[in-house]
This record gives C-alpha cells, structure tokens and sequence, in this order.
C-alpha cells in the first residue's frame, strides 16, 4: 500500500507553519520599524512630503502583512492541523472502483481535497445501485492517485484518504477518462481578496487616520518647547522658514510655527497664544489685547506703535520705504503698513508669566534682517 500521508508530512507542515508564522511576525516587526522610521525623520520643513509617504508605504506594508497571514500564514497553519488530526485518528479500509473529481474543493478553514467515489461491486440480480462511499483526498496527493477506474483498497481517517493500494487496473474504456487538472488556485487567490477587502479598506483608513494623529502630535510641541507665528496675511514657505528659525534658536525650543490667521480658526488654543505677531496697523488695535510691550531697548532707533501711550510694535514692512522685511514669506496686502509685535502669552518673552527664556526676541531680530 501506498502510504500518502506520514509522520515526516506533519513534521514538515509544522515547521512550514512555525517558519510562515515567524515570517509574519518579521513583516508586522518590519511595518512598525518603518513606521517609527517615519517619525524619527519628519521635521517641520518636509512634513507635507513624510506625511504622504508615511501613508502610502504603511498601507501597502498593512496589505502586504494581511495577504501573507490570509493566502500563506492561515493555510500552512491549516494543514498542519489538519495532519495532526488526521495521523491521530483510528483508520479504516475501504474498496472498490476509484472515481477521482477533476476539479478541487476548498474545505472551509482547512485545506483543498479532491473528492473520491469508490463504487461497489453491481449485483447482476439486482436493481439497486452500486453501494458508494464519498472519501476526501489532499489536492496535491493526487498524482498519487491510481488511474480513473480502477480497483483500489485505501485506508482513511474521518473520511480522508491517507494510503492507497490498486486491487485491478481499469479497463480500456474507462483509462482514458483521467484527466489531472490544476488547482483553480487563482480563483482562489481572488476570492481572498475580495473577502478581505473591507479590512484593506478599513487599514487603510486606520493609517490616516491614527499616522496623521500621531505625525500631528509629533509636529507639536508644549508651549514652553515651540514658538509660534502668526501673521495677518498669506503665509508662502511657512515650514521653510519655520526650519530656518529652528536651526537659530536653541534649548528648549525645538518647533517653529509660522502660520497666517486664517489657520488659527481651526485651533482650540486660538491666536491669542502666540509668540511673534505680524499686523496691518489698520487692524492692530483689533488684537491689542494680545500683544506685550516692546521689551526695553529693543531696536530703540526704530519707529514705535504706541496704543494708549504704549509702544507695542515696531514697523515690519513699510511700503512707501521699500522696506521688505521677510517678504518671500509673508504676501503683504501693498497699502498696509505692517508691524510687529510679541505676545502676551509668550513663554519665550522675558517679563511674561511662567516665561522661560527670551528666545522671541532672537527670532524677532532674524525675521527682521531676513530680505
């Protein structure tokens, strides 16, 4: 008798399924890996980019985890259990004419057969059919298989064949009828993929949306460790000049933030927080409330802003004086004079509450000698 399945099978598929299974764990490892990768190298200047790229590669890491565990790491697992069960179980014998399915089935949660009908002997004197039994055979044991039609002894368990030995050969009009057929294993393979692509989808958005919530909070800072910019018109290149400041100022300030007013609408913390203020003189008065006065002796040969006798800004852009402080940054409306100012609220202003340095008083002279 032919022995299909073995001792030496089962050990093979349990170390396939160990090796599958450690696969995967290296490819999930891998995902996050790239992942912190992602988060150790966006800065404020490439943040756009690293966003993107983030999203793109940890989706298609994502899918490429969830085909191998659902095509490979599920299937060998699958197989091994699958012999496990069968190698444990009490064989029995059956006989009679082998009738193999051309085409394979796919047990649900458990591996491919081919379906195996051993018809009985007929009994001339009788009407009845041929007495069948409905076996199982692993797909890819079919080659093993003797030819369609013939006689056959084979043992199983649970009703998968495990040996086989041919009684009589099949005659002449019935050996031609054998066909080997491939596995349909592409169809397979698609409708894997169909069934999971809700979860592609839904990882897909799990990337968005928590790799966003992460970079956002990677690309913020507690108050005490950034200074903010904020300026009451377009703001062109503000992460370039923002990385421009970082490399200026030092401990503890590690983020520089230039925004325009508009992006201040969609902020729990709002405009009155900021370090550094850049305002049309028109509407200045608008936003005194959140504006310090001028520390003592910064740029005195410069023309003050005074509001209620206090001076509160400096002139930033000046039209009829062609000054253009920072103007490949920042898009000044051309009939209004800008000034600027520093925060009420500024941790980096020295005589402000709770300050910590006097770190917006560097970045304010830069942004000035910046043309």
């Amino acid at each position: 008798m032919d022995i299909l399945i073995s001792e030496k099978d089962m050990v093979t598929a349990r170390r396939g399924a160990k090796r599958n299974r450690w696969i995967f764990c290296c490819l999930a490892v891998l995902c996050l890996a790239v992942f912190v990768a992602f988060c150790l190298r966006v800065r404020t200047i490439n943040a756009r980019s690293m966003t993107v790229w983030m999203m793109v590669v940890m989706t298609l890491l994502g899918w490429l985890c969830m085909g191998f565990y659902m095509l490979v790491l599920r299937p060998s697992r699958a197989k091994a259990h699958h012999l496990e069960t069968l190698l444990s179980g009490t064989a029995e014998s059956f006989e009679g004419i082998c009738h193999l399915a051309a085409v394979p089935d796919k047990i649900p949660g458990s591996v491919w057969v081919r379906r195996v009908t051993l018809e009985g002997e007929r009994n001339p004197d009788s009407l009845d059919p041929p007495e069948r039994k409905r076996l199982n055979l692993d797909e890819h044991l079919a080659g093993r298989m003797p030819p369609e039609g013939s006689r056959v002894r084979v043992t199983a368990v649970h009703g998968y064949i495990l040996g086989v030995e041919m009684l009589a050969a099949p005659d002449e009009e019935t050996s031609h009828l054998y066909r080997m057929k491939r596995s349909p294993r592409i169809r397979w393979i698609f409708r894997r993929i169909s069934w999971g692509l809700p979860l592609y989808i839904l990882w897909a958005m799990a990337v968005v949306i928590i790799g966003g919530f992460v970079f956002s909070r990677i690309l913020d800072a507690k108050p005490k460790n950034k200074l903010v910019i904020y300026a009451d018109c377009d703001v062109r290149m503000g992460a370039e000049l923002g990385d421009m400041l970082e490399k200026e100022l030092t401990d503890p300030v590690r983020l520089v933030q230039v925004r325009s007013f508009d992006y201040a609408m969609f902020q729990e913390s709002g405009i009155g927080n900021a370090d550094l203020y850049i305002v049309p003189v028109s509407r200045a008065d608008d936003y005194r409330e959140a504006f310090a006065p001028l520390p003592e002796g910064f740029m005195a040969d410069e023309e003050r802003l005074i509001l209620d006798g206090v001076a509160y800004g400096i002139p930033f852009w000046v039209p009829e004086a062609g000054s253009r402080c920072a103007a490949a940054y920042f898009h000044y409306a051309p009939e209004e004079t800008y000034y600027l100012f520093f925060g009420q609220s500024s941790l980096h202003l020295s005589g402000n509450d709770g300050a910590v340095d006097n770190q917006a008083v560097d970045a304010a002279i830069y942004l000035m000698e910046l043309r």
